[in-house]
């Protein structure tokens, strides 16, 4: 998809988002909201992030105040996907540090179990790459 039919989709969801969001009552809103900035989110970065919410198990409140991170990192990680002037090494580097950061952003918000499954689930990962999946099968 192109970025300019990406910003029209975008702003086509946001405005029916609006039109929903008009016939809810204060509390449904603020719910309605934290579930459409967490599926935005997860649309924007593959399916990756609500593999993350729900391997975290977040509770509802700290969906709403992790929402927001996953939605920024989400959009960072689309626009450097649609930078092709980078090349690939400099583009996983740029991915491992947006990844870091939300990560440091995150992990205050979380219980001790969830921070250490947010640690789990980087070293799976293993920087980004086939070589920290394989590691992390051979080791498991």
């Amino acid at each position: 998809m192109t970025p300019e039919l990406r910003t029209q989709v975008n702003a086509l969801q946001d405005k029916e988002a609006a039109e929903v969001k008009a016939l809810l009552t204060p509390d449904q809103q603020t719910k309605f909201q934290a579930a459409y900035d967490a599926a935005k989110a997860q649309r924007g970065a593959g399916g990756q992030l609500a593999s993350l919410a729900q391997r975290l198990s977040l509770t509802d409140d700290e969906n709403t105040k992790i929402a927001p991170i996953l939605l920024s990192m989400g959009e960072a990680m689309q626009t450097l996907r649609a930078d092709t002037t980078l090349d690939r090494q400099t583009r996983m580097q740029k991915m491992t540090a947006i990844w870091d950061d939300a990560k440091t952003k995150i992990r205050p918000l979380l219980t001790p179990d969830q921070q250490k499954t947010l640690d789990d689930i980087r070293s799976i990962r293993g920087g980004g790459g086939r070589g920290g999946r394989r590691g992390a099968a051979a080791g498991a």
